[in-house]
């Protein structure tokens, strides 16, 4: 109950970026188990492009970044850096953000299996999937 008083708090267009992440992570969610994954990129550019939607030109990446992780966190869904970012990637290109999405490993120390991460840039700053040790992960190209 407290989550839907604190939407309700929000004003329209943060709302609406709320309904919007969460509707992209539902997707990217049920797209990672039902869908290979080169289709589901596809899919995801061709549902993120077009014109921005009335209302949103303009919206600051960090704005967005803020919705994907406000939603994530209260969905009752899992989620996870991929699925974020995937997300994210999609959402910021609809609302004409450009960003690359980033996909890096690295071995821990105490295990021998890598750890695999997910984040999204723009301009060159990590919008979404910012952790401490993320120069640790050497990108996947």
């Amino acid at each position: 109950m407290r989550t839907w008083q604190r939407v309700r708090a929000l004003n329209a267009a943060d709302r609406g970026l709320i309904f919007e992440a969460a509707a992209w992570l539902c997707f990217v969610r049920v797209g990672i188990s039902a869908l290979p994954f080169l289709l589901l990129r596809r899919t995801l550019t061709s549902l993120s492009r077009g014109p921005d939607r009335a209302g949103t030109a303009g919206r600051p990446a960090a704005r967005v970044a803020w919705a994907v992780k406000s939603a994530a966190q209260h969905l009752p869904i899992a989620t996870t850096c991929l699925i974020e970012s995937l997300a994210a990637q999609a959402m910021l290109r609809r609302h004409g953000i450009d960003c690359e999405i980033r996909l890096g490993v690295r071995r821990p120390s105490d295990r021998s299996m890598l750890a695999a991460h997910a984040w999204i840039e723009h301009d060159g700053a990590v919008v979404i999937g910012r952790v401490d040790d993320l120069y640790d992960y050497a990108e996947l190209r």
